[in-house]
């Protein structure tokens, strides 16, 4: 099921004989809040003519589609370069994304998620330290309440078995894939489960790539948004967790029939305990749960290199303690970060 429904007129795209470097797909739902400004910093890229646009609209029910077309009637240079697609009803954001690949026609994608920015330099930045490398990777902002603003770097040099296993490490928003590495080895996200779809696109990605090339210039704006915060902040811990935990074994088995298992075994191994870590999260712990669930790396945790420290104590704690005993230090440890964030 790839075969998007169409209900939106369609825009004229690019000439058939002009050549596409980058193709920018946006899949939105519900984002009437944001998306105007989305569409904003993509019109205000300075790259110029060789970027198109493929603005993925995944069923939603609010003006989202209606700013959209607005939107591109005022900006009629955007519009020549943008295409618009439709699915009649919501099928995700892995499908949504799925649908603008199919529509591509650039050498290179990158993501944007509609209710972030990208910077006006970032296409032409990433395209000049591309070099003709599979992959390019940037750092990115992240923006919270009050202005803080944050540079989160991607450590995509030091090899999947390293990364930390993150949003600037393996979102698809921060980096340009070759196309043809993506649709040629099939390594599209699964539909209906979406979360970590950009990790399950990427890490594949970097593990197939000839050449990987990075810049130190941030280039996009990932925002938090307190009014209409993600699901991940949200607390969908449920539907996280299972979401993660399915990507961990299709990608072992992605990993493992492609003969690259023996060479990231502790990639995998990470991946499985960061499937898992939000069984831990306060203010309702499962340790239990967490200590039943990949048991093959609970002795793992502390070769792991691809979550952070806290979370490596977490885990410790979790594999070593009595379940009450973790909930009674780790209730202790919430209030305490608790106390300091109101303050």
């Amino acid at each position: 099921m790839t075969a998007a429904s169409s209900t939106l007129p369609q825009r004229p795209a690019a000439s058939a004989d002009a050549r596409i470097l980058i193709s920018v797909i946006v899949p939105y739902h519900n984002a009437e809040r944001t998306i105007q400004r989305t569409l904003e910093s993509l019109s205000a890229q300075s790259i110029g003519e060789a970027v198109e646009y493929l603005l993925v609209n995944d069923g939603s029910t609010d003006r989202s589609e209606e700013i959209v077309e607005l939107y591109l009637r005022l900006d009629r240079k955007m519009a020549e370069r943008t295409v618009l697609t439709a699915h009649q009803f919501r099928r995700g954001s892995a499908s949504a994304y799925r649908t603008g690949v199919e529509k591509a026609r650039g050498e290179y994608l990158i993501k944007c998620d509609a209710d972030d920015m990208m910077h006006p330099d970032a296409l032409s930045t990433l395209l000049q330290a591309a070099a003709g490398a599979d992959i390019v990777a940037a750092p990115h902002y992240e923006l919270r309440a009050k202005g803080r603003r944050r540079i989160r770097r991607s450590k995509i040099a030091r090899g999947l078995n390293r990364m930390r296993i993150d949003t600037a490490g393996f979102s698809l928003c921060n980096k340009l894939i070759r196309r043809s590495l993506v649709t040629d080895n099939d390594l599209l996200p699964t539909e209906g489960i979406d979360f970590w779809e950009d990790l399950s696109v990427s890490c594949r990605a970097i593990a197939l790539a000839r050449s990987i090339s990075t810049t130190d210039t941030p280039v996009y704006y990932y925002c938090h948004d307190t009014k209409q915060p993600s699901m991940t902040i949200s607390g969908r811990t449920e539907t996280i967790v299972r979401d993660r935990m399915v990507y961990a074994l299709l990608m072992e088995k992605w990993f493992v029939d492609h003969k690259l298992s023996g060479r990231y075994g502790r990639f995998l191994d990470s991946l499985k305990l960061a499937a898992k870590i939000k069984l831990l999260q306060p203010p309702h712990p499962e340790p239990t749960r967490w200590k039943d669930t990949f048991t093959e790396v609970n002795g793992k945790i502390w070769r792991s290199g691809g979550i952070r420290l806290s979370a490596k104590l977490y885990c410790w704690l979790a594999y070593k303690l009595p379940a009450s005993l973790f909930r009674k230090i780790t209730g202790w440890i919430y209030g305490i970060i608790a106390d300091r964030d109101n303050a």
